[in-house]
């Protein structure tokens, strides 16, 4: 149901003043800066079918991620249908 998505992409901007409310809601001062992830989820013809924006702290920040590379995917693929 609904549409698939296939692929996403993100865009971070590393650091910047937070507006007055983000401020307040974040309970940092004004002078602290601020870390921005977009994400967007698309579909195999490019639409976008889900966007999450976070915004915190630079200091808090700490990241993670497990990338695969497709060439990984197709050999293993690959290997199971050749059996």
């Amino acid at each position: 149901m609904g549409y698939p998505q296939v692929s996403a992409r993100e865009q971070i901007i590393p650091s910047r003043v937070p507006t007055d409310a983000k401020a307040n809601a974040l309970e940092i001062g004004p002078e602290r800066t601020v870390i921005e992830i977009t994400h967007v989820g698309v579909t195999a013809e490019g639409r976008a079918v889900k966007v999450t924006i976070a915004v915190a702290p630079v200091h808090y920040l700490t990241a993670g991620y497990e990338l695969r590379s497709p060439d990984t995917r197709r050999s293993q693929t690959d290997d199971h249908a050749s059996r």
